[in-house]
């Protein structure tokens, strides 16, 4: 991934985490790799936009430990 992050020096990655729920792999995953902060969209593919937050998104921002940006 490029972009304007790159020059002050933040870092990024995307991980693909297989055999977990989705909200559990996420908090799971971000303490184990001493993330700073979680980005995640508010929404799945079905998106209720009716709904302020999907189910994932809802229980990852319950489980954090860290800050969590959620993207629409």
């Amino acid at each position: 991934m490029v972009g304007p992050r790159w020059k002050i020096g933040i870092a990024c990655r995307t991980l693909h985490v297989k055999d977990n729920y989705p909200a559990d792999g996420t908090v799971e995953t971000a303490r184990e790799n001493g993330c700073d902060l979680v980005v995640m969209s508010s929404h799945g593919p079905s998106r209720d936009l009716g709904v302020l937050l999907g189910s994932q998104a809802s229980k990852v921002v319950s489980l954090r430990d860290r800050p969590v940006l959620i993207c629409r």
